[in-house]
C-alpha cells in the first residue's frame, strides 16, 4: 500500500508532510519535557543579591529571599564595621531596610540582580554623623568621603556578606595631602665606605625612584633586598639608618646584629661614638641581617637622598599615627676594669703598647605606645647594645 502511495506524486507529497509533522511533534514533545515544566519559574543562574532563585516561582523566590534576609539580620556573628589604624565603628544592621519585593520585581531573569537595601528616613545621616564624631577621627572627618564608605557598606549588605570592614585610609578625598614625614635618619657614612657617590648610585640601581616602599604586613630584609648589590660596610649603613627611622614606629624588629667593638683609633673618646642606639651589622658572608615587619594595614615609604659631607638622609613617610609613641633611652656608664701594670722591659716602644681605659656602656631604647585614650598598649625594649669596658694599660720600668 505504501509503495503504491510513494509511486505517485501526490502520495509522495502526503508522505513527506506526515514525516515532517511527526518530526515537529517529536521536537515539541522533547521541548515540553525539558522546559515545559519550568514555565512560570526563573531560569538557572538567576540571583537576587547572593540568593539563588533559579527554578523558583516569584512567590517561592520572595519567600526564600525574605527568609535569608531575616536570618542574616539575626546572625550575631556577622560583622560590619569601618575604622582607622585599629579603631573601629560598628554598623548597626538593624537600621537597614531590605526591599525584597522591589528587588524581585525589577530583576532580570537568568542574571545576577542587586538586592535593594537602604536606610529609612534620617538614619543614614545619623550613621554618617556617628562616624564623623568618632574619637579616632578627630580632625580627620572632613578629609574623608564618608558617603562612599556608607555606599560600599550597603553594597556588601546587599550581598549579605558575613564580614565587611571598610578601612578609612582608602577613603581620603586627597590621600597624598595626608602624608607626612614621620621620622628621619641623617646617617653618618663611615670611612669604611670608600665612595659615598658610588654607594648612592648602587642604591638607585635597585630603587630608581629613590624610595623603598613597605607594603602592609610586609617583612623587609636588607640582606634579601640589597645583599647582592652592596658591600657589607654599605649594608651596615642601610641597616643602621632603617633602624633609626623605624624605632619611633609600630614596626617590629625581627632580626638585628650590632658590632660591640668601638674602633678607638677613630673614636679615642667613646663619648663621641656616633652609632649608639643605631648600630646595625649586616653581612652577607656570615648571614647577619636586619629585618623588620610593617605590622599595619598602611603603606610606608623610605625616601633617601644623595649623601652630602658623608651624611645620608633617610625619611620615613606615611599617614600620621593616632597612637602616641615615646622612646625612653637609658645609657648608664659601666666602670672599666682596674689598671693593668706591665713590667715587661722587652718592649722598646712602651707608648705603643700603653692603653687608656674607657668606660663600658649599655644602651637601651624602650618604646612605649599609648592609645588615643592614654592607656599603655605596649612598653617594650627594642634596642639593646653592650659595649665592654676597655682596660687601662700602663708600662713601668
Amino acid at each position: 500500500m505504501f509503495s503504491s502511495i510513494r509511486s505517485s506524486r501526490l502520495g509522495y507529497l502526503v508522505y513527506s508532510l506526515v514525516v515532517i509533522a511527526l518530526g515537529i511533534g517529536s521536537l515539541v514533545f522533547f521541548w515540553f519535557m525539558v522546559t515545559g515544566f519550568n514555565v512560570g519559574v526563573y531560569s538557572e543562574n538567576t540571583l537576587v543579591g547572593s540568593v539563588y532563585v533559579g527554578g523558583l516561582t516569584e512567590e517561592e523566590a520572595l519567600e526564600k529571599v525574605n527568609n535569608r534576609v531575616n536570618n542574616w539580620l539575626a546572625n550575631s556573628t556577622v560583622q560590619f564595621d569601618t575604622g582607622y589604624q585599629g579603631y573601629y565603628y560598628e554598623f548597626d544592621r538593624d537600621l537597614l531596610v531590605f526591599d525584597v519585593q522591589r528587588s524581585i520585581s525589577q530583576m532580570r531573569d537568568g542574571s545576577a540582580n542587586p538586592l535593594v537595601v537602604s536606610y529609612r528616613g534620617d538614619n543614614r545621616n545619623f550613621v554618617k554623623e556617628q562616624i564623623e564624631d568618632a574619637e579616632f577621627l578627630r580632625n580627620l572627618d572632613s578629609a574623608l568621603d564618608i558617603d562612599r564608605v556608607i555606599d560600599d557598606m550597603l553594597a556588601d549588605a546587599a550581598a549579605m556578606k558575613t564580614f565587611s570592614r571598610k578601612e578609612l585610609h582608602n577613603y581620603f578625598i586627597d590621600y597624598e595631602s595626608q602624608l607626612t614625614v614621620l621620622s628621619e635618619s641623617n646617617y653618618l657614612i663611615p670611612e669604611s665606605v670608600s665612595s659615598q657617590t658610588a654607594f648612592h648610585d648602587k642604591l638607585i640601581e635597585v630603587y630608581p625612584e629613590g624610595e623603598i616602599e613597605f607594603e602592609p604586613y610586609q617583612i623587609y630584609s636588607v640582606l634579601d633586598a640589597l645583599g647582592e648589590t652592596l658591600s657589607s660596610n654599605e649594608l651596615n649603613v642601610i641597616g643602621g639608618a632603617l633602624l633609626e627611622a623605624i624605632t619611633p614606629t609600630h614596626m617590629i624588629i625581627l632580626e638585628r646584629h650590632y658590632n660591640p667593638q668601638i674602633d678607638l683609633s677613630r673614636y679615642p673618646d667613646v663619648e663621641e661614638f656616633p652609632y649608639y642606639g643605631i648600630n646595625a651589622r649586616v653581612n652577607q658572608y656570615v648571614d647577619y641581617d636586619f629585618s623588620f615587619e610593617n605590622n599595619s594595614n598602611l603603606t610606608y615609604t623610605i625616601k633617601f637622598y644623595a649623601p652630602q659631607n658623608y651624611r645620608m638622609k633617610f625619611e620615613l613617610i606615611g599617614l600620621p599615627y593616632l597612637n602616641q609613641i615615646t622612646l625612653l633611652s637609658d645609657d648608664p656608664n659601666q666602670p672599666y676594669n682596674e689598671i693593668e701594670i706591665n713590667y715587661d722591659t722587652e718592649f722598646t716602644n712602651v707608648e705603643a703598647h700603653a692603653q687608656d681605659g674607657q668606660n663600658g656602656r649599655i644602651i637601651t631604647v624602650t618604646r612605649e605606645i599609648r592609645d588615643i585614650y592614654d592607656d599603655i598598649l605596649s612598653n617594650q625594649e627594642i634596642v639593646f647594645e653592650f659595649y665592654p669596658p676597655v682596660k687601662e694599660i700602663k708600662y713601668q720600668p
